[in-house]
């Protein structure tokens, strides 16, 4: 899947977004998601959008608290 959002591909990039928002099989990094459900949206695919909503809200939430106990809480955003 990932090297189908390499090429570019609408899905392959959404479900990257998901393995790097969760640490599922990539390293976890919500910056990385973010990026790739961004490029998935503006290829027209609709999925993401609740997905770059709810990292923007999160990533929000993270600079107020600073909270490590916070941040092991955080769930993906299908989950929430």
């Amino acid at each position: 899947m990932y090297q189908q959002a390499l090429a570019g591909d609408p899905d392959g990039l959404f479900y990257a977004g998901m393995c790097f928002e969760t640490g599922m099989g990539l390293a976890r990094s919500a910056e990385a998601a973010l990026s790739h459900y961004e490029k998935a949206l503006e290829l027209g695919y609709p999925g993401p959008q609740e997905a770059v909503e709810h990292c923007k809200r999160k990533r929000a939430w993270k600079k107020e608290t600073k909270s490590e106990s916070a941040k092991n809480e955080e769930k993906p955003w299908w989950m929430s």
